[in-house]
């Protein structure tokens, strides 16, 4: 697993008639390396300056490289002054990144998981637009094993003025993520010490604003870490702070448990006769999800981990008079990423 962070402070001054909108694209640090593959990336805030009502941001990632991602910004009535980010990227299929940028009418939303082994995850905050006081909190409030519904909280008088809200749902397997739960602030707030968890990152996510319209949305991010602690102070550094939660995620860069390849328990052969050459010649069958495979390819298939014993049933057409004289399945499964690659290598003559 490759998987990186770091910062991007976007500062903006955008200050814009009813009529028009602004747009700006903003291109944070190359990775440090380049990934084999194009990676998942997400990001989370940690410095918010935002004018009254009306007011609102988009943000969205665009483009994601092997070397490097882009987002554009666009802001819309009254100014966006500064943003800072703090973002992540990573190869590994043991977490999953979903992006709902920017969802005008905000509502309950449910979406499609790949991994079915997802047990865990967390909701962060990345953009908002607000016409008047808002009182809304975002939160995963079910977990299955092909989806993931996050549900947003309406308070009555309050929520119609949240016309746009877009957030990362970031979900994986029960080692991914360690949540020390959410944080409700209502003024000031210091973390206190929080011991450093090995092999992990930490990341703020935001999940809720209770703004009443009044000054500026200002919240900051102020570190002062050691060599076993992080702390953090949390709120404005003017005028009255805005109320808010957030929770504390440490997010693993390196897993723990190690997982091995399928051990094959036990084959059954057997032989019939069919006369009907119309069959495929090859044919492959994921038994518990009847997912067939009958043409040459490369596919990927996640695997429930209750779907013990794991079972696969393969059929060879052998054309009359010709026999198969060996058959070689290399079957590999890396339990924790779900990814299983076949190789059939088949010999007839």
């Amino acid at each position: 697993m490759t998987l990186e962070q770091s910062i991007a402070l976007i500062r903006l001054r955008i200050q814009i008639s009813y009529a028009k909108m602004a747009t700006l694209k903003h291109q944070p640090p190359a990775f440090s390396n380049q990934f084999l593959k194009i990676p998942q990336v997400f990001f989370t805030h940690e410095f918010f300056d935002l004018e009254q009502a009306e007011m609102g941001f988009y943000l969205e990632i665009t483009t994601i490289t092997q070397t490097s991602f882009t987002l554009l910004i666009r802001c819309n009535k009254r100014s966006a002054n500064s943003l800072r980010l703090r973002w992540f990227a990573f190869d590994d299929k043991r977490m999953e990144v979903i992006s709902n940028f920017n969802q005008e009418n905000p509502d309950d939303k449910t979406f499609s998981i790949k991994n079915p082994n997802a047990q865990t995850g967390f909701v962060a905050l990345t953009s908002v637009h607000y016409t008047g006081l808002v009182d809304f909190l975002l939160s995963i409030s079910k977990i299955k094993t092909n989806s993931v519904t996050v549900s947003i909280t309406k308070v009555p008088g309050k929520f119609t003025n949240l016309k746009q809200v877009g957030y990362f749902v970031v979900v994986g397997i029960e080692e991914a993520f360690i949540n020390l739960g959410l944080k409700k602030v209502t003024g000031a707030f210091s973390s206190g010490n929080i011991p450093i968890q090995p092999n992990r990152w930490f990341a703020i996510a935001v999940q809720s604003l209770v703004y009443p319209n009044v000054n500026n949305i200002r919240l900051l991010a102020t570190y002062s870490n050691t060599e076993t602690t992080i702390s953090y102070n949390w709120g404005t550094w003017t005028y009255a702070e805005t109320p808010n939660s957030h929770s504390q995620i440490w997010i693993a860069y390196q897993f723990t448990k190690i997982f091995k390849p399928l051990e094959c328990f036990s084959i059954r052969i057997s032989r019939k006769q069919i006369f009907d050459l119309t069959v495929p010649i090859f044919y492959l069958e994921i038994l518990q999800s009847n997912k067939i495979y009958q043409t040459n390819g490369n596919y990927e298939y996640y695997v429930d981990k209750s779907n013990t014993p794991f079972k696969l049933g393969i059929q060879i057409k052998c054309e009359n008079g010709k026999k198969s004289r060996q058959i070689l399945i290399n079957v590999t499964l890396v339990v924790l990423k779900r990814l299983i690659h076949f190789l059939i290598i088949a010999s007839i003559k």
